[in-house]
């Protein structure tokens, strides 16, 4: 667990300088992408010390079916969520359109509306060097340095309340410029951190489905790129059940990897293979 807990430290005190002193996604750029490159590179460096890349997850053999496959999960579970969202909209005649546009996420709202091609590509390479940061670090390296020592569920749920607590960074840097008092601060990074450590079980589950990284790094890109992308405007505003979209996505795919955990007998499974 120290290990896990120095590369987590050291990962979330550049992710912290980035969000409270250089504020990438507040620029042009729209990404805070930095101390994800920063992420990778250590990720390397432990991976190349002590294992190899197969051992953590980033097995070659049917990468391209799982990442296909992972995509599918992805924009299938939003296609619903979009679709439920769309019918109740429209059933309090707000006339809902989809529109296709970048913007950068928030806590808050999200932020921006740019329509260049160059934006669209900076979200896309943003989001492909925070998957592979995310899932490679929390997944693949927590995961396996885990289970030198503890089952892959004691590992899994270790990793993924990490996961969880990586996510407050918004709530403090909005309680920091004073737009989130310490109560809302408090409960929005609460939700946050329940939130995306379920989600990191999810990952975790879809680890030991297919033995890699790969479909869950899939998904968690559609899952980041998507609600930046694609809007829903209706006369009450934009976006304004984003919320109930993600959270609908989420619950959706999360049945899915339970199901399909129990269906492959995955827990009898060697996680990384």
């Amino acid at each position: 667990m120290l290990k896990i807990i120095t590369v987590f430290i050291v990962c979330l005190t550049a992710r912290g300088i980035e969000y409270l002193v250089f504020r990438t996604d507040q620029t042009f750029i729209g990404e805070a992408f930095i101390h994800k490159l920063f992420g990778i590179l250590v990720l390397f460096f432990a991976v190349n010390k002590a294992y190899t890349w197969k051992e953590t997850g980033f097995n070659r053999t049917k990468s391209l079916k799982h990442i296909i496959w992972g995509l599918l999960l992805g924009f299938g579970v939003f296609f619903v969520a979009y679709s439920v969202e769309l019918l109740i909209l429209q059933s309090r005649d707000q006339n809902p359109l989809l529109s296709f546009y970048v913007t950068s996420f928030s806590i808050s709202g999200n932020q921006g509306m740019s329509t260049g091609f160059l934006f669209l590509l900076i979200c896309i390479m943003g989001n492909i060097i925070n998957v592979i940061m995310e899932e490679g670090v929390f997944r693949g390296l927590f995961i396996r340095i885990g289970e030198e020592t503890y089952s892959f569920w004691k590992a899994a749920l270790f990793a993924a309340l990490l996961f969880g607590l990586w996510h407050i960074a918004q709530s403090v840097r909005l309680y920091i410029d004073g737009d989130l008092s310490a109560v809302e601060a408090l409960s929005s990074a609460a939700v946050y951190v329940v939130i995306t450590t379920i989600m990191g079980i999810k990952y975790a589950m879809l680890l030991k489905i297919t033995g890699s990284v790969w479909l869950g790094m899939a998904e968690h890109f559609v899952n980041n790129t998507i609600i930046n992308v694609l809007h829903v405007t209706a006369l009450e505003g934009i976006d304004t059940q984003m919320s109930l979209r993600v959270a609908a996505a989420q619950l959706l795919s999360l049945c899915f990897a339970v199901i399909l955990f129990i269906i492959t007998k995955a827990n009898s499974k060697k996680t990384f293979r």
